[in-house]
């Protein structure tokens, strides 16, 4: 139970982590839209892998 407690405390945090970059590199006056396309990217990507793994873990879990 505390696995699935911190894992989902963790993945927020992490969501809430790739937000505030993907936002502070979106607010900056000297990085244009186009420059700042690749943070979006991997931003994306990166909670795409986390909600995929996440719910992986999830299905393990109550396999046994």
């Amino acid at each position: 139970m505390i696995g699935k407690f911190s894992a989902f405390i963790g993945a927020i945090l992490f969501i809430i982590f790739l937000g505030s970059i993907t936002y502070s590199v979106l607010k900056s006056p000297i990085i244009t839209f186009s420059a700042s396309i690749p943070v979006i990217c991997v931003g994306v990507v990166a909670v795409g892998m986390l909600i995929f793994d996440f719910k992986r873990m999830l299905f393990f879990v109550k396999k046994k």
